[in-house]
């Protein structure tokens, strides 16, 4: 014990760094970046930690090369800013860079797909990295790092953006070691990270892949006439044209979120494809109507009165009749507003489903091949084994016990339990995203009120132990959320 009171006092006395003081260190040659990402309150010299274990730069991005194998050294700013440009040029693989001081005098070669840097002879190898702010994907600061995927067919220095890039950056970055499906052009295709190669599912044709941070570059095939033939897909699609052209008066509103940097729309495609990986060309609407918010949020406020307890809202699926998708909008689900092929094997209620999977089931294609879901923000409460019979929810037992949702351990949903859902805690001006859990039903024992409460159980479901549809009866309960097109793969 007496060490480490000595260890403490030891370092409290150690005269602290200024921000400055930690840039110039930092930025000195025998700088280190002990977290190697790039800390943005110390691009314009503002952090205040004086441990801070960032990199501290004058810019956004920096290079280095590993000097020995628990070192990293700093390249001059004439060699960085040399990297930088070629690295930007997504069609180079290479950059030639002369070297002197540490590295020795001489040319080097710097190799994007290897991240090694060699002198023309051979004799002396290094590895190189790139430090960055986070990416854009992961933060919303406006000096976040855009990183940008593109794919090449054959041989030649024509270089795409992938349609949804963000999407793969997200799924990327958790696991940059792994495969990732993504669509492009109407294709699906497999992206084996460890080749930086993605093979085209429907054709079998192999690309290359890379990814580079956002910059201009000559051969880069993003020009205005893409952009174009974008907005005139959507313009075609009779989806579209039926849903943008919903009543937005009487505070309802339709946005199409279209931004590729939203993470709100990533959430939501990575929430459908987890689920439903054959969707494609998947475009998400956002439903904003203050009205039916209100009820919602409001019954959602009583019950935490009631109950002193923030009741959690779980986001679902729903498969609506596809010309009745603007009706949803203006008054909430209902019955008749749903798919009639659903098998109503729970009650004679509005169905919400776990699973993107499981909703498509009783989706069917229009002329153009879209399919139309939409996503819910539902509150289960006490919950009850459905039957087809009820044609509204039954009451509570006297005495005994009844089930409701519980948050379950954080990691049993990165083990591959496929009951997993997203808990939401939505109880407030606007609903936000929150942590991510799962749906499994505890008990609880039942309070004993009177000989008849006349309490009713708020949600039915197909099974108790593992519930995959839900079944709902007040309209209070449930906030249309999202509306999400796609088309299948065949």
């Amino acid at each position: 014990m007496f060490h480490t009171y000595k260890f403490i006092a030891k370092m409290n006395s150690k005269p602290q760094k200024t921000p400055k003081e930690l840039l110039q260190r930092l930025e000195s040659p025998h700088g280190r970046a002990y977290v190697p990402i790039i800390c943005v309150p110390g691009l314009d010299e503002n952090c205040t930690k004086t441990d801070c274990r960032m990199y501290h730069a004058k810019q956004p991005w920096f290079w280095q090369y590993r000097k020995d194998p628990k070192h990293w050294g700093n390249l001059s700013i004439r060699q960085i800013k040399a990297i930088e440009t070629a690295y930007r040029d997504v069609t180079l693989d290479e950059v030639e860079i002369s070297s002197s001081g540490g590295l020795g005098n001489g040319t080097f070669k710097v190799s994007f797909t290897k991240m090694k840097m060699y002198n023309t002879d051979g004799t002396k190898t290094h590895d190189i990295r790139r430090l960055s702010t986070r990416s854009s994907v992961e933060s919303k600061t406006d000096r976040a790092t855009t990183f940008l995927w593109f794919l090449n067919y054959g041989e030649s220095e024509q270089w795409e953006v992938i349609d949804d890039y963000s999407l793969v950056e997200l799924k990327y970055l958790p696991s940059p070691s792994t495969f990732i499906t993504f669509q492009h052009n109407d294709s699906t295709f497999q992206l084996s990270l460890y080749k930086m190669e993605a093979k085209n599912q429907d054709t079998g044709e192999k690309v290359r892949v890379r990814r580079r941070p956002e910059g201009i570059s000559r051969k880069r095939n993003r020009t205005p006439q893409h952009k174009e033939q974008q907005v005139a897909r959507k313009k075609n699609n009779p989806m579209f044209t039926q849903i943008s052209s919903l009543d937005t008066n009487n505070y309802k509103e339709l946005l199409q979120l279209t931004d590729l940097h939203s993470e709100e729309e990533l959430q939501v495609k990575m929430r459908l494809l987890s689920t439903f990986p054959q969707a494609r060309d998947v475009k998400v609407f956002k439903v904003q109507n203050q009205e039916l918010f209100r009820s919602f949020n409001t019954k959602m406020t009583e019950l935490q009165k009631r109950t002193q307890q923030k009741p959690w809202v779980h986001r679902l699926f729903h498969c609506p009749i596809p010309d009745q998708v603007e009706t949803i909008c203006r008054e909430n689900f209902s019955p008749n507003l749903q798919m009639t092929n659903i098998t109503q094997t729970c009650g004679k209620g509005t169905y919400f489903f776990i699973s993107a999977g499981i909703a498509d089931r009783y989706c069917s294609d229009d002329e153009e091949g879209v399919r139309v879901l939409m996503m819910a923000d539902v509150f289960l409460g006490d919950v009850t084994k459905g039957d087809w019979s009820l044609a509204g929810p039954p009451k509570k037992p006297f005495k005994g016990v009844v089930y409701s949702p519980c948050v379950a351990d954080l990691m049993r949903s990165r083990k591959g339990d496929k009951n997993m859902d997203i808990l939401r805690n939505d109880v407030q001006n606007e609903p936000e995203e929150d942590d991510e859990g799962c749906i499994l039903l505890q008990e609880k024992s039942v309070k004993v009120t009177g000989q008849n409460s006349g309490e009713v159980f708020d949600t039915v479901v197909d099974d108790i132990k593992c519930p995959e549809t839900f079944v709902k009866y007040s309209k209070r309960d449930f906030y249309p959320r999202y509306i999400i097109t796609y088309s299948k793969k065949l």
